[in-house]
């Protein structure tokens, strides 16, 4: 049972319920465990475009299915009928100061603690990101040291952020990028001129093929 349908199936026919089907994070993992984890991942996607029953499937999941929850990014961010406050109807997003990748501020949504103590931004990030210790002396968090260090993620990223077709609306969190630590750490998203050009092909396309799906993401879903 290591697919999406099957795992979809099997929480449907024993508990009744949705399920949220997320991929394992692959940071973290030990140099001598990567090739057996390697050999138990499965990409969402594909494992998801591999069902027998795809279609009933992915209806079914509305913006848990990938291509959808593309698609409702991609309205929600160019499609311009979307405004988040009275200031979006007479301002230019366009001209707006932005932060290099998607990366959430620390503390701004959540935090993370860990049965170790460490503070993390979020449940989804490695643990040498931490930003402190919880322990029974106290609290450890040097919020200085803490702003230096993520400005100074944040500068590596800068230059190539800059050139980024999607620099306004990205989703890369950094601490997902693996050469992060690097002095010139290199972000699979980054999108050129034709990359974007496909992405926007991508999610018309998947728009019409199903075009039912425009007025359920436009009134239906709230994205915080």
């Amino acid at each position: 049972m290591n697919s999406v349908g099957d795992i979809r199936d099997f929480i449907l026919c024993e508990f009744d319920k949705e399920p949220r089907i997320t991929e394992l994070n692959s940071s973290g993992v030990r140099k001598d465990k990567r090739q057996e984890f390697e050999s138990m991942y499965r990409n969402k996607s594909e494992s998801l475009y591999q069902s027998e029953n795809y279609e009933r499937i992915s209806e079914d999941m509305f913006v848990e299915e990938p291509s959808t929850h593309e698609l409702l990014l991609f309205l929600y961010q160019y499609s311009g009928n979307v405004f988040k406050d009275y200031v979006d109807l007479i301002s230019d997003p366009d001209k707006y100061p932005y932060t290099p990748t998607g990366t959430c501020s620390p503390f701004s949504k959540k935090m993370f603690v860990t049965v170790n103590g460490k503070i993390l931004q979020c449940e989804k990030i490695d643990h040498r990101f931490s930003f402190g210790n919880v322990s029974e002396a106290g609290l450890e968090l040097d919020i200085d040291a803490l702003v230096v260090k993520y400005n100074a993620y944040l500068d590596k990223m800068q230059r190539q952020c800059s050139a980024c077709q999607r620099k306004r609306n990205c989703i890369q969190c950094m601490y997902y990028i693996d050469t992060i630590d690097a002095d010139s750490p290199v972000c699979q998203s980054f999108m050129n001129d034709g990359d974007f050009s496909r992405y926007v092909s991508r999610c018309l396309t998947h728009l019409r093929l199903h075009p039912n799906l425009y007025r359920r993401l436009m009134e239906d879903v709230t994205i915080e």
